[in-house]
């Protein structure tokens, strides 16, 4: 039986190897642990510090975790921070009119995006397979060189990890 889709330890495995039904399926555990706290988000007599560092502790973790693997794209970045400043400005209890999207960063104390933070969590990965022995798999995977006669299958992915970061560090 082929199988285009699975999911091994909580993260999506996909045929193609993209990370678009990853990231969605993220999306979606963490608004579910984001709305099993409704009726503490709604409470007034609990700070928004409070509320923001419960928030960082608990919806953050599910939304980013694994993360380090994800070949994102400007959509996939755009898609994740949309939902982060939905759950802040619940929590702020403001609307999209109100203030600015810095703005309502600054007022909840929050000082990276999580797509910001996303990428973070992908060069700490990358620094850490760096620094592993030569004949580790990762690290084979990550320093490879790919022949000059190999083409992408249509299947795969456009992108793969290596060729995000190095297309992220020619930014820098």
């Amino acid at each position: 039986e082929k199988v285009y889709v699975f999911t091994y330890l909580g993260s999506q495995i996909s045929e193609n190897g993209s990370s678009y039904g990853e990231i969605s399926s993220r999306i979606a555990k963490a608004r579910s642990a984001f709305n099993s706290l409704g009726k503490f988000w709604r409470r007034k007599d609990v700070r928004l510090q409070t509320k923001t560092r419960i928030f960082n502790a608990t919806v953050r973790p599910v939304l980013l975790y694994g993360c380090e693997s994800w070949v994102t794209r400007n959509e996939d970045r755009s898609k994740i921070d949309v939902f982060e400043r939905h759950c802040l400005r619940y929590i702020a209890n403001t609307r999209r009119n109100d203030i600015t999207n810095e703005e309502l960063l600054l007022k909840c104390g929050i000082s990276q995006s999580a797509s910001s933070i996303a990428t973070f969590y992908r060069w700490r990965y990358a620094g850490h397979v760096l620094r592993m022995p030569d004949h580790r798999l990762p690290f084979k995977t990550l320093t490879c060189n790919e022949p000059k006669h190999w083409k992408r299958s249509r299947a795969a992915p456009k992108t793969s990890v290596k060729r995000q970061l190095q297309k992220e560090a020619a930014q820098f």
